[in-house]
């Protein structure tokens, strides 16, 4: 078993010596989704809820975790949702080359920004997993791809589920779902609430 908090700092303080074009390469998926994992444990404590301290790396789901050194916390599969028309591969490898500092323009706001979430979500649902299974998602999606973006990430969620449930959580024995800055955590089952809420408005 590996102590979660310890690996998430260790990727915090080395992903920028590894460099965009690698970190997010396939290569450091594992390294990715150990970022995610850590990123939830902090989100956790900070909602004042139980948490995950160990976990071991598995096939599917990606991890087995512990809230001790002798009970388990939950299996957890990790899962990432993109913009469709973001290429992150070839964003890195052009970020990198550029001189820095450079003006970034912002990426034009979506029809549907929660779309890419509904398929994630059912593809993962059709997947044959534990029932005891927790779905972990990293919603990589930021403000700016929304019309309003000054609007707090959990109260967008709740509107859109308001306007159509995410029925297809119901497979899972818990779904959570965290901002793409690492800041707000929502339960969206098996209790559609918030755990740490959106505070970077």
């Amino acid at each position: 078993m590996i102590e979660i908090a310890a690996q998430f700092n260790y990727i915090e303080s080395t992903k920028f010596e590894i460099g965009g074009p690698a970190f997010f390469s396939r290569e450091h998926k594992k390294t990715r989704e150990w970022q995610v994992l850590g990123a939830l444990q902090k989100l956790l404590i900070q909602g004042n809820t139980d948490f995950p301290v160990y976990a071991q790396e598995q096939e599917e789901p990606d991890f087995l975790t512990f809230s001790d050194d002798s009970n388990i916390w939950s299996p957890v599969e990790i899962v990432e949702v993109l913009r469709p028309d973001y290429e992150r591969q070839k964003f890195h490898k052009e970020d990198a080359a550029r001189e820095k500092p450079y003006f970034f323009e912002p990426p034009d706001p979506l029809d549907y920004p929660f779309e890419p979430l509904r398929q994630v979500i059912s593809k993962k649902a059709s997947k044959a997993y534990a029932r005891d299974t927790s779905l972990v998602i990293y919603y990589d999606i930021g403000k700016m791809s929304f019309n309003e973006w000054d609007i707090p990430f959990q109260e967008r969620l709740f509107r859109e589920h308001e306007s159509q449930a995410f029925n297809d959580v119901s497979v899972f024995k818990r779904v959570l779902i965290m901002s793409s800055d690492f800041e707000c955590l929502v339960e969206m089952h098996p209790h559609f609430h918030t755990i740490k809420p959106d505070s970077n408005i």
